[in-house]
């Protein structure tokens, strides 16, 4: 499996289980919200690092020196 692939079917799943815990008694849906939305906050940051860090690699190897 790609990374791509990887990727995305990780970020699929935390989705759907994202949906199904809705379906939990709002205690347990409360507390599910404080630990994924810390989680899902830590990985966007990663993912918008590691998309400048791409686009730095690209514009060298675009050989964009600006």
């Amino acid at each position: 499996m790609s990374f791509h692939n990887f990727l995305l079917s990780y970020l699929q799943s935390l989705r759907d289980s994202v949906r199904i815990a809705k379906h939990a008694p709002s205690r347990i849906w409360e507390e599910y919200c404080v630990l994924k939305l810390e989680e899902v906050r830590r990985l966007k940051k990663a993912l918008l690092d590691g998309v400048k860090i791409l686009e730095e690699i690209e514009d060298e190897l675009d050989g964009d020196d600006s």
